[in-house]
């Protein structure tokens, strides 16, 4: 009987974590490209900035997400990317960034193999708030 008590005190225990445990998460890995993608996009103000408003970003600021104290952040990241109701799961790979008070996903199709050809549009460059919001997604 004590050990039935145990195991679901157990159980109850580590289903009542915070929050906070919940969404860390490992931040993905960046590349040079998807900082520029998002540096690019931060210079084109009167392209970009007619659709949303970014706040106190900057192309200078632009940070890429990855040391371990990101992991809270990531997770959230990640839990908004993976909301998204058109995205595929495993055809992206995504990269995250921060400028001022706005996060940047970018999002990077797979290679196309050798031998084919394929017409492409689908690099993109998400924003987001500083509650986790999407604002915008840009075809970059």
């Amino acid at each position: 009987m004590k050990t039935l008590f145990a195991a679901a005190l157990l159980l109850t225990s580590c289903s009542l974590r915070p929050a906070s445990t919940l969404t860390q998460r490992a931040c993905p890995p960046t590349t040079q490209e998807s900082e520029l993608r998002v540096r690019n996009l931060l210079s084109l103000p009167n392209l970009a900035q007619s659709k949303v408003d970014f706040g106190s970003a900057s192309r200078d600021s632009v940070q890429p997400l990855r040391t371990e104290g990101d992991r809270a952040v990531c997770g959230t990241l990640w839990n908004a990317v993976e909301a998204q109701p058109r995205r595929a799961r495993g055809r992206y790979t995504f990269a995250f960034h921060r400028s001022g008070d706005r996060y940047f996903v970018t999002l990077t199709p797979p290679p196309v193999p050798p031998g084919r050809t394929v017409l492409r549009h689908d690099h993109a460059v998400e924003v987001y708030d500083r509650d986790f919001r999407l604002l915008e997604r840009f075809g970059i």
